[in-house]
């Protein structure tokens, strides 16, 4: 069993796929930091929650590709995304449209994506 386990760290140390790497750096970055660290030195912020790919540090077994993390799920939809913008609705069109050489948009996808950030946008 301790030769599975040793095989699993190295697999998740070494993935490109996976952020397991990045917070168990960070954990021995504190650590070596803070040898004797108080209860208070080891709390985060609960912003750090939402650290995209944290579950790969958390649950290894179940999470072992930050993909599969519903942190970076979070992370990367696009309706969080599109409210996090500051440009308005005719600001993201115009854009868009003024690079087409016909004028016209040349996606269902820019269409609809089109739709979704005005439907988020509050009517004055």
């Amino acid at each position: 069993m301790q030769q599975r386990a040793v095989d699993a760290y190295k697999y998740l140390r070494s993935s490109d796929n996976s952020e397991y790497r990045v917070f168990d750096d960070e954990h021995r970055q504190f650590l070596d930091d803070n040898p004797e660290a108080t209860e208070d030195n080891r709390k985060l912020y609960l912003k750090y929650l939402e650290t995209p790919g944290l579950e790969c540090a958390w649950r290894p077994w179940l999470f072992w590709r930050t993909d599969m993390c519903l942190t970076w799920i979070r992370a990367t939809d696009v309706r969080r995304l599109t409210r996090m913008r500051t440009e308005t609705v005719e600001q993201i069109l115009d854009a868009r449209l003024s690079e087409d050489s016909d004028g016209e948009a040349t996606s269902t996808f820019e269409i609809s994506a089109a739709i979704c950030i005005l439907g988020n946008q509050q009517l004055d």
